[in-house]
């Protein structure tokens, strides 16, 4: 958790080598205030309830994007401050089309 003020500007893929079609879409999304929040993995598309509260899609990816800049006008995305989002949820869908077993990916933002 940011203690201070910060600014996000950009955000970059990093895709698993040979995985750029498995990772179909990751998007970010900004989570309400809450003492609990669930953690672990599930479907994409905000299918789990308890993930109600991570609503707000910050910034999101699909196949073949590369990365995203705000523009210069843009305030870009706030975190730290008492007002920002406390936590972020990311979520990575997968396309495995061809059934290729034994898969293993860590790509991410």
């Amino acid at each position: 958790m940011a203690k201070q003020k910060h600014r996000v500007y950009k955000f970059e893929p990093i895709i698993t080598l040979h995985n750029v079609t498995l990772a179909h879409h990751i998007l970010v999304y900004a989570c309400g205030d809450a003492s609990v929040l669930p953690s672990g993995t599930d479907d994409c598309y905000g299918a789990n309830p308890d993930f109600a509260l991570c609503s707000q899609v910050v910034v999101g990816r699909d196949a073949g994007r590369e990365s995203y800049q705000f523009p210069d006008e843009a305030a870009a995305f706030s975190i730290g401050a008492p007002w920002d989002p406390q936590y972020i949820q990311l979520e990575i869908c997968y396309s495995n089309f061809d059934m290729l077993p034994g898969l293993i990916d860590s790509s991410g933002l």
